[in-house]
């Protein structure tokens, strides 16, 4: 600023304005989430990569609440790694990995927890990725697989091979409300198939 009476005048004077900074909390920049996932997803897929940053320039930390993963049996199907490379300082990252078999009709989804930090005075609430769990249509199974019978030749039309109740296959369907069909399947010997019914 500058001062006069009219005829002199004196300054400028400088007011100094010192900004202090004030710690603000680091967050999370694609945090709460959803991703889909199929069933038979191989083990050890990346399924997602959670990342932090933090408007002060500080190291923001993030940490997998692996404890708290809901329901508790999803604690041995995901595996979690900090990336160490292509970040700034204020940058965290975590990829969320497969690590066992899902089962849909056990489990359609699970919730793993996550925080950041700063390391100074801020952790933050938990937020949580969101793992849905997609239906995948699968194959029944069929016990035993395989049958032996010997028959004699020129059976009338008709006649039951194996005779009464002697070839009985338990079938079941991982997949609730599948109907399981059965029929001659084509392949080895499949040429004689049109001697056959299922019955």
């Amino acid at each position: 600023t500058a001062e006069t009476d009219g005829t002199y005048t004196t300054g400028p004077s400088y007011l100094d304005i010192v900004i202090n900074n004030v710690n603000q909390p680091p967050y999370f920049i694609n945090l709460p989430a959803t991703v889909s996932v199929p069933e038979d997803t191989p083990i050890s897929t990346l399924i997602y990569t959670v990342s932090s940053t933090d408007p002060d320039n500080i190291d923001s930390v993030i940490s997998a609440d692996t404890s708290l993963i809901y329901p508790w049996a999803g604690a041995g199907l995901f595996t979690y790694a900090q990336v160490t490379v292509g970040l700034s300082a204020e940058e965290d990252a975590y990829t969320v990995t497969t690590s066992g078999t899902f089962d849909y009709e056990t489990e359609t989804e699970y919730f793993l927890p996550f925080t950041v930090s700063d390391n100074v005075n801020f952790v933050s609430d938990r937020f949580n990725l969101k793992v849905e769990i997609i239906d995948v249509n699968e194959v029944p199974v069929c016990d035993p697989d395989t049958y032996e019978v010997y028959i004699y030749e020129k059976l009338p039309v008709g006649t039951r091979v194996g005779g009464l109740g002697e070839i009985q296959f338990t079938v079941t369907d991982p997949d609730a409300g599948d109907n399981v069909t059965f029929h001659v399947e084509d392949g080895s010997g499949g040429s004689n198939n049109l001697y056959f019914e299922i019955g």
